[in-house]
Protein backbone atom coordinates (compact mmCIF):
# COMPACT_ATOMS: atom_id res chain seq x y z
CA UNK A 1 0.00 0.00 0.00
CA UNK A 2 1.98 2.99 -1.29
CA UNK A 3 1.36 6.03 1.28
CA UNK A 4 3.00 9.64 2.70
CA UNK A 5 4.17 9.44 6.19
CA UNK A 6 4.12 12.15 8.47
CA UNK A 7 5.45 11.80 12.02
CA UNK A 8 7.21 12.84 14.75
CA UNK A 9 9.01 10.91 17.43
CA UNK A 10 6.65 9.97 20.22
CA UNK A 11 3.60 11.63 19.20
CA UNK A 12 2.08 8.58 16.37
CA UNK A 13 1.80 9.65 12.31
CA UNK A 14 -0.53 10.12 9.11
CA UNK A 15 -0.91 7.95 6.55
CA UNK A 16 -2.20 8.92 3.55
CA UNK A 17 -2.62 6.03 0.78
CA UNK A 18 -3.03 6.59 -2.81
CA UNK A 19 -5.30 5.60 -4.33
CA UNK A 20 -5.59 1.86 -3.71
CA UNK A 21 -7.08 1.90 -0.17
CA UNK A 22 -8.66 4.10 2.51
CA UNK A 23 -6.48 3.99 5.60
CA UNK A 24 -6.28 7.38 7.80
CA UNK A 25 -4.65 7.62 10.85
CA UNK A 26 -4.42 10.50 13.50
CA UNK A 27 -2.39 10.25 16.16
CA UNK A 28 -2.46 6.27 15.93
CA UNK A 29 -5.81 5.95 16.09
CA UNK A 30 -7.64 4.26 13.16
CA UNK A 31 -9.79 6.90 11.92
CA UNK A 32 -11.20 5.02 8.33
CA UNK A 33 -10.63 1.28 8.46
CA UNK A 34 -9.74 -0.40 5.13
CA UNK A 35 -13.50 -0.80 3.69
CA UNK A 36 -16.57 1.61 5.39
CA UNK A 37 -18.81 -1.35 4.65
CA UNK A 38 -17.26 -3.68 6.86
CA UNK A 39 -19.02 -1.73 10.13
CA UNK A 40 -22.43 -1.98 7.83
CA UNK A 41 -25.48 -2.21 9.94
CA UNK A 42 -28.16 -0.49 11.18
CA UNK A 43 -29.18 2.50 13.27
CA UNK A 44 -28.33 6.76 13.34
CA UNK A 45 -24.38 5.03 12.64
CA UNK A 46 -24.43 1.81 10.28
CA UNK A 47 -20.97 2.60 9.68
CA UNK A 48 -19.99 3.06 13.95
CA UNK A 49 -17.33 0.00 13.46
CA UNK A 50 -15.58 1.54 10.61
CA UNK A 51 -15.43 5.40 11.64
CA UNK A 52 -13.65 5.54 14.99
CA UNK A 53 -13.45 9.55 15.13
CA UNK A 54 -11.96 10.94 18.55
CA UNK A 55 -14.68 12.87 20.27
CA UNK A 56 -12.04 15.68 20.84
CA UNK A 57 -11.85 15.64 16.77
CA UNK A 58 -15.86 15.52 16.43
CA UNK A 59 -16.20 18.81 18.63
CA UNK A 60 -13.64 20.41 16.35
CA UNK A 61 -15.75 19.13 12.95
CA UNK A 62 -19.20 20.52 14.72
CA UNK A 63 -17.44 23.74 15.37
CA UNK A 64 -16.10 24.49 11.94
CA UNK A 65 -19.27 23.67 10.36
CA UNK A 66 -21.63 26.40 8.94
CA UNK A 67 -20.34 29.86 8.33
CA UNK A 68 -16.91 29.18 10.14
CA UNK A 69 -13.76 30.61 7.74
CA UNK A 70 -10.37 30.26 9.20
CA UNK A 71 -9.22 33.35 7.70
CA UNK A 72 -11.74 35.88 7.63
CA UNK A 73 -13.80 36.22 4.38
CA UNK A 74 -12.35 37.98 2.02
CA UNK A 75 -15.72 39.50 0.59
CA UNK A 76 -18.85 39.00 2.81
CA UNK A 77 -22.72 37.75 1.38
CA UNK A 78 -23.41 41.37 2.08
CA UNK A 79 -21.46 42.77 -0.63
CA UNK A 80 -22.48 40.32 -2.80
CA UNK A 81 -26.24 40.52 -2.24
CA UNK A 82 -25.62 44.32 -3.41
CA UNK A 83 -23.80 43.16 -6.24
CA UNK A 84 -26.34 40.78 -7.37
CA UNK A 85 -29.68 43.36 -6.94
CA UNK A 86 -27.42 45.72 -8.54
CA UNK A 87 -26.92 43.47 -11.58
CA UNK A 88 -30.73 42.50 -11.60
CA UNK A 89 -31.83 45.76 -11.93
CA UNK A 90 -29.45 47.07 -14.46
CA UNK A 91 -30.32 44.06 -16.81
CA UNK A 92 -33.78 44.24 -15.76
CA UNK A 93 -35.45 43.45 -19.44
CA UNK A 94 -38.51 45.97 -18.23
CA UNK A 95 -37.15 48.48 -15.58
CA UNK A 96 -32.91 48.21 -16.74
CA UNK A 97 -31.02 49.63 -19.15
CA UNK A 98 -32.23 47.85 -22.00
CA UNK A 99 -35.32 50.00 -22.83
CA UNK A 100 -33.20 53.28 -22.54
CA UNK A 101 -31.00 51.83 -25.31
CA UNK A 102 -33.99 51.12 -27.07
CA UNK A 103 -35.14 54.47 -26.28
CA UNK A 104 -31.63 55.53 -28.12
CA UNK A 105 -32.36 53.31 -31.01
CA UNK A 106 -35.93 54.85 -31.92
CA UNK A 107 -34.51 58.45 -31.47
CA UNK A 108 -32.03 57.27 -33.48
CA UNK A 109 -34.34 55.61 -36.46
CA UNK A 110 -36.80 58.27 -36.15
CA UNK A 111 -34.13 61.15 -36.67
CA UNK A 112 -32.81 58.88 -40.03
CA UNK A 113 -36.46 58.73 -41.41
CA UNK A 114 -37.49 62.50 -40.74
CA UNK A 115 -34.08 63.68 -42.24
CA UNK A 116 -34.53 61.91 -45.16
CA UNK A 117 -38.06 62.41 -45.59
CA UNK A 118 -37.27 66.28 -45.49
CA UNK A 119 -34.39 65.74 -47.74
CA UNK A 120 -36.54 63.83 -50.42
CA UNK A 121 -39.19 66.71 -50.11
CA UNK A 122 -36.55 69.42 -50.60
CA UNK A 123 -35.29 67.67 -53.92
CA UNK A 124 -38.86 67.33 -55.25
CA UNK A 125 -39.74 71.11 -54.22
CA UNK A 126 -40.12 73.34 -57.46
CA UNK A 127 -38.24 76.43 -54.95
CA UNK A 128 -37.11 76.89 -51.69
CA UNK A 129 -40.63 78.38 -50.43
CA UNK A 130 -42.39 75.29 -51.87
CA UNK A 131 -39.43 73.08 -50.16
CA UNK A 132 -40.21 74.71 -46.84
CA UNK A 133 -44.07 73.88 -46.99
CA UNK A 134 -43.04 69.97 -48.09
CA UNK A 135 -40.85 69.90 -45.53
CA UNK A 136 -42.44 70.91 -42.47
CA UNK A 137 -45.07 68.05 -42.89
CA UNK A 138 -42.63 66.12 -41.28
CA UNK A 139 -41.44 65.99 -37.49
CA UNK A 140 -38.24 68.29 -37.08
CA UNK A 141 -35.35 65.52 -36.84
CA UNK A 142 -33.18 65.38 -33.33
CA UNK A 143 -30.38 67.85 -33.84
CA UNK A 144 -28.34 66.24 -30.76
CA UNK A 145 -27.81 62.76 -32.48
CA UNK A 146 -24.24 62.77 -31.85
CA UNK A 147 -25.01 62.33 -28.08
CA UNK A 148 -27.85 60.02 -28.56
CA UNK A 149 -25.56 57.63 -30.26
CA UNK A 150 -23.11 57.73 -28.00
CA UNK A 151 -25.96 57.07 -24.93
CA UNK A 152 -26.66 54.20 -26.78
CA UNK A 153 -23.05 52.67 -27.00
CA UNK A 154 -22.30 53.45 -23.35
CA UNK A 155 -25.36 52.34 -21.86
CA UNK A 156 -24.68 49.07 -23.99
CA UNK A 157 -21.00 49.05 -23.28
CA UNK A 158 -21.98 48.99 -19.44
CA UNK A 159 -24.73 46.53 -19.45
CA UNK A 160 -22.52 43.87 -21.54
CA UNK A 161 -19.79 44.98 -18.42
CA UNK A 162 -22.00 44.26 -15.69
CA UNK A 163 -23.11 40.65 -17.08
CA UNK A 164 -20.21 38.83 -15.32
CA UNK A 165 -20.42 41.18 -12.03
CA UNK A 166 -22.88 38.74 -10.12
CA UNK A 167 -22.41 35.29 -8.26
CA UNK A 168 -22.81 33.38 -10.97
CA UNK A 169 -20.77 35.27 -13.48
CA UNK A 170 -16.59 35.58 -13.52
CA UNK A 171 -16.50 38.22 -11.02
CA UNK A 172 -18.74 35.40 -8.39
CA UNK A 173 -16.57 32.75 -9.31
CA UNK A 174 -13.46 34.63 -8.18
CA UNK A 175 -14.40 35.62 -4.81
CA UNK A 176 -15.94 32.24 -4.30
CA UNK A 177 -12.89 30.97 -5.40
CA UNK A 178 -11.17 33.43 -2.86
CA UNK A 179 -13.28 32.70 0.29
CA UNK A 180 -13.05 29.11 0.12
CA UNK A 181 -9.44 29.13 -0.06
CA UNK A 182 -9.72 31.37 3.28
CA UNK A 183 -12.51 28.84 4.90
CA UNK A 184 -10.06 26.04 4.26
CA UNK A 185 -7.05 27.88 5.20
CA UNK A 186 -6.29 25.34 7.85
CA UNK A 187 -6.22 22.41 5.55
CA UNK A 188 -4.37 24.24 3.04
CA UNK A 189 -1.43 25.31 5.86
CA UNK A 190 -0.91 21.74 7.21
CA UNK A 191 -0.88 21.09 3.46
CA UNK A 192 1.90 23.73 2.94
CA UNK A 193 3.89 22.12 6.11
CA UNK A 194 3.68 18.79 4.65
CA UNK A 195 4.87 19.93 1.49
CA UNK A 196 8.03 21.95 3.45
CA UNK A 197 8.59 18.48 4.64
CA UNK A 198 8.44 16.38 1.29
CA UNK A 199 10.83 18.81 -0.44
CA UNK A 200 13.22 18.43 2.46
CA UNK A 201 12.79 14.78 2.38
CA UNK A 202 13.79 14.53 -1.26
CA UNK A 203 15.92 16.94 -1.40
CA UNK A 204 14.19 19.36 -3.86
CA UNK A 205 14.39 23.44 -2.95
CA UNK A 206 12.01 24.01 -0.50
CA UNK A 207 8.90 25.80 -2.11
CA UNK A 208 7.68 29.12 -1.46
CA UNK A 209 5.56 29.63 2.16
CA UNK A 210 2.27 29.16 2.19
CA UNK A 211 1.84 31.91 4.38
CA UNK A 212 3.21 34.30 0.89
CA UNK A 213 -0.96 32.90 -0.22
CA UNK A 214 -2.22 33.88 2.71
CA UNK A 215 -0.93 37.67 2.83
CA UNK A 216 -2.41 37.84 -0.59
CA UNK A 217 -5.46 37.01 0.28
CA UNK A 218 -5.93 38.84 3.53
CA UNK A 219 -4.13 42.18 2.51
CA UNK A 220 -7.24 43.77 1.21
CA UNK A 221 -7.26 44.21 -2.20
CA UNK A 222 -9.67 42.13 -3.22
CA UNK A 223 -11.91 43.62 -0.73
CA UNK A 224 -11.81 46.67 -2.05
CA UNK A 225 -11.97 45.74 -5.85
CA UNK A 226 -15.12 43.88 -5.20
CA UNK A 227 -17.01 46.72 -2.93
CA UNK A 228 -15.87 49.03 -6.05
CA UNK A 229 -18.26 46.93 -8.50
CA UNK A 230 -21.05 46.61 -6.01
CA UNK A 231 -21.26 50.25 -5.34
CA UNK A 232 -20.82 51.35 -8.23
CA UNK A 233 -23.26 49.09 -9.43
CA UNK A 234 -25.69 50.30 -6.46
CA UNK A 235 -25.26 53.89 -8.22
CA UNK A 236 -26.54 53.25 -11.38
CA UNK A 237 -29.96 51.25 -9.35
CA UNK A 238 -30.59 53.92 -7.37
CA UNK A 239 -31.36 56.34 -10.54
CA UNK A 240 -33.19 53.64 -11.86
CA UNK A 241 -34.92 53.59 -9.12
CA UNK A 242 -36.72 56.94 -9.51
CA UNK A 243 -39.87 56.95 -11.20
CA UNK A 244 -39.27 57.16 -14.93
CA UNK A 245 -39.77 59.91 -16.63
CA UNK A 246 -37.92 62.24 -20.25
CA UNK A 247 -34.78 62.84 -18.14
CA UNK A 248 -34.18 59.52 -17.48
CA UNK A 249 -31.33 58.93 -20.21
CA UNK A 250 -29.69 61.99 -19.28
CA UNK A 251 -29.46 60.82 -15.28
CA UNK A 252 -27.63 57.36 -16.43
CA UNK A 253 -25.61 59.23 -18.65
CA UNK A 254 -24.47 61.28 -15.71
CA UNK A 255 -23.61 58.35 -12.78
CA UNK A 256 -22.15 55.83 -15.47
CA UNK A 257 -19.81 57.82 -17.48
CA UNK A 258 -20.03 61.70 -17.56
CA UNK A 259 -19.61 62.61 -14.04
CA UNK A 260 -16.97 61.74 -11.80
CA UNK A 261 -18.02 61.19 -7.94
CA UNK A 262 -16.54 63.91 -5.66
CA UNK A 263 -15.93 63.69 -1.78
CA UNK A 264 -18.37 65.95 -0.34
CA UNK A 265 -20.81 65.54 3.16
CA UNK A 266 -24.08 64.59 2.23
CA UNK A 267 -26.67 67.15 2.89
CA UNK A 268 -29.82 65.18 3.46
CA UNK A 269 -31.42 61.98 3.38
CA UNK A 270 -30.09 58.25 4.53
CA UNK A 271 -25.86 59.82 4.95
CA UNK A 272 -26.77 63.16 5.93
CA UNK A 273 -24.19 64.48 7.53
CA UNK A 274 -21.73 61.85 6.55
CA UNK A 275 -18.55 61.29 4.01
CA UNK A 276 -19.59 60.37 0.67
CA UNK A 277 -18.46 60.34 -2.72
CA UNK A 278 -21.31 62.13 -4.68
CA UNK A 279 -22.29 62.13 -8.22
CA UNK A 280 -24.22 65.31 -8.61
CA UNK A 281 -26.79 64.56 -11.40
CA UNK A 282 -27.72 67.84 -14.45
CA UNK A 283 -30.86 68.93 -14.14
CA UNK A 284 -31.74 68.30 -17.89
CA UNK A 285 -34.80 66.66 -17.69
CA UNK A 286 -36.80 70.12 -15.76
CA UNK A 287 -37.21 67.59 -12.60
CA UNK A 288 -35.17 67.41 -9.22
CA UNK A 289 -36.17 63.69 -8.27
CA UNK A 290 -35.41 62.23 -5.06
CA UNK A 291 -32.54 59.32 -5.69
CA UNK A 292 -33.21 56.42 -3.21
CA UNK A 293 -30.86 57.38 -0.93
CA UNK A 294 -33.06 60.34 -0.35
CA UNK A 295 -30.86 63.75 -1.43
CA UNK A 296 -32.81 65.47 -4.29
CA UNK A 297 -31.01 65.53 -7.55
CA UNK A 298 -28.17 63.56 -6.21
CA UNK A 299 -26.49 59.70 -5.69
CA UNK A 300 -24.41 59.31 -2.57
CA UNK A 301 -22.29 56.46 -2.55
CA UNK A 302 -21.02 55.69 1.14
CA UNK A 303 -17.44 54.53 1.93
CA UNK A 304 -17.02 50.87 3.94
CA UNK A 305 -14.61 49.47 6.26
CA UNK A 306 -12.40 46.96 4.47
CA UNK A 307 -12.23 43.98 7.29
CA UNK A 308 -8.27 43.23 6.51
CA UNK A 309 -7.41 46.59 6.94
CA UNK A 310 -9.58 48.56 9.25
CA UNK A 311 -9.20 51.25 6.99
CA UNK A 312 -12.66 53.39 6.01
CA UNK A 313 -12.39 53.36 1.45
CA UNK A 314 -14.42 55.18 -1.22
CA UNK A 315 -14.69 54.57 -4.72
CA UNK A 316 -12.59 56.13 -6.91
CA UNK A 317 -13.29 60.01 -8.45
CA UNK A 318 -13.01 58.94 -12.08
CA UNK A 319 -16.32 57.70 -13.64
CA UNK A 320 -18.16 54.44 -13.01
CA UNK A 321 -17.93 52.52 -16.21
CA UNK A 322 -13.75 53.40 -16.57
CA UNK A 323 -13.41 52.71 -13.28
CA UNK A 324 -15.55 49.00 -13.17
CA UNK A 325 -13.83 48.50 -16.38
CA UNK A 326 -9.98 48.43 -15.00
CA UNK A 327 -11.42 47.03 -11.14
CA UNK A 328 -12.69 43.78 -12.76
CA UNK A 329 -9.11 42.80 -14.54
CA UNK A 330 -7.51 43.51 -11.06
CA UNK A 331 -9.94 41.35 -8.94
CA UNK A 332 -9.66 38.43 -11.14
CA UNK A 333 -6.06 38.99 -11.44
CA UNK A 334 -5.42 38.48 -7.56
CA UNK A 335 -7.22 35.39 -7.56
CA UNK A 336 -5.12 33.78 -10.13
CA UNK A 337 -2.11 35.26 -8.14
CA UNK A 338 -3.57 33.68 -4.74
CA UNK A 339 -4.33 30.04 -6.68
CA UNK A 340 -1.02 30.29 -7.90
CA UNK A 341 1.15 30.94 -4.94
CA UNK A 342 -0.66 28.21 -3.56
CA UNK A 343 0.07 25.96 -5.99
CA UNK A 344 3.52 27.07 -6.07
CA UNK A 345 3.41 26.27 -2.12
CA UNK A 346 2.28 22.48 -2.67
CA UNK A 347 4.37 21.73 -5.32
CA UNK A 348 6.25 18.98 -3.82
CA UNK A 349 2.79 17.50 -2.97
CA UNK A 350 2.11 17.71 -6.40
CA UNK A 351 5.52 16.01 -7.68
CA UNK A 352 5.84 13.37 -4.84
CA UNK A 353 2.10 11.81 -5.92
CA UNK A 354 3.20 12.01 -9.34
CA UNK A 355 5.97 10.41 -8.94
CA UNK A 356 3.65 7.74 -6.49
CA UNK A 357 1.33 7.42 -10.05
CA UNK A 358 4.40 6.48 -12.18
CA UNK A 359 5.34 3.67 -9.90
CA UNK A 360 2.25 2.42 -9.55
CA UNK A 361 1.79 2.32 -13.38
CA UNK A 362 5.00 0.41 -13.74
CA UNK A 363 5.23 -2.34 -15.72
CA UNK A 364 2.06 -1.87 -17.35
CA UNK A 365 2.19 1.38 -19.16
CA UNK A 366 -0.65 2.96 -20.97
CA UNK A 367 0.41 3.38 -24.44
CA UNK A 368 0.43 7.20 -24.21
CA UNK A 369 2.62 7.10 -21.58
CA UNK A 370 4.82 4.26 -22.61
CA UNK A 371 5.80 6.14 -25.86
CA UNK A 372 6.69 9.37 -23.77
CA UNK A 373 8.39 8.39 -21.10
CA UNK A 374 12.56 8.01 -21.65
CA UNK A 375 14.10 4.79 -20.64
CA UNK A 376 15.67 5.93 -17.19
CA UNK A 377 12.63 6.82 -15.80
CA UNK A 378 10.85 3.52 -16.66
CA UNK A 379 13.94 2.30 -14.81
CA UNK A 380 13.80 4.60 -11.83
CA UNK A 381 9.99 3.60 -12.11
CA UNK A 382 10.07 0.14 -11.57
CA UNK A 383 12.84 0.58 -8.72
CA UNK A 384 10.04 2.31 -6.56
CA UNK A 385 7.35 0.03 -7.23
CA UNK A 386 9.63 -2.78 -6.05
CA UNK A 387 10.74 -1.02 -2.98
CA UNK A 388 7.47 -0.18 -2.11
CA UNK A 389 6.24 -3.90 -2.61
CA UNK A 390 9.35 -5.15 -0.47
CA UNK A 391 9.16 -2.53 2.18
CA UNK A 392 5.31 -2.10 3.70
CA UNK A 393 4.67 0.68 6.33
CA UNK A 394 5.64 0.43 9.78
CA UNK A 395 4.16 2.23 12.31
CA UNK A 396 6.59 4.52 14.33
CA UNK A 397 6.86 3.40 17.88
CA UNK A 398 3.36 3.86 19.78
CA UNK A 399 3.52 6.61 22.84
CA UNK A 400 4.03 5.72 26.52
CA UNK A 401 0.78 3.98 27.71
CA UNK A 402 -0.47 3.77 24.47
CA UNK A 403 -3.44 0.71 24.45
CA UNK A 404 -2.49 -2.92 23.15
CA UNK A 405 -4.31 -2.31 20.00
CA UNK A 406 -2.42 0.31 19.17
CA UNK A 407 0.87 -1.19 19.71
CA UNK A 408 1.74 -0.23 23.31
CA UNK A 409 1.93 -1.93 26.72
CA UNK A 410 -0.98 0.63 28.36
CA UNK A 411 -4.62 -0.61 29.46
CA UNK A 412 -6.68 -1.66 26.29
CA UNK A 413 -9.44 0.62 25.33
Amino acid sequence: MAGIVVTKAGTGGIIVNIPLQFETIDHLAKVIIDDLTAGAGTGANPHADAIQLPATLKALANDVTGAFSALPAVVTDATMTIMNTAQAAINDAASGLMPQVDFCAGQVNSTVVSSMQQLNAFAGAADFAAAKTAMAAFPPPNLLMGGVVQSQVNLQKFMQMTDSMQGEGKVGAAVKQLNDIAKNAGTLGAMGNLAKAVASDIGMSAPPAINDAFALLQDGVANTQTQILAQSMKAVKDVLDIPARSGRVDDLNDVIWQKPPVSRTAGGGTYNGQTVMSIILDNEGGHSDVPTDGETMIVNIPGWTNPNTGSVEYIPGTPLQDTMAGVETALLSKAEAVKTAIENSLAPIEELTSAIGLAASAGNLPAALNTALSSAIKTKMNAARTDIANNPHVDPTPPTGAPPDEGGGGRPK
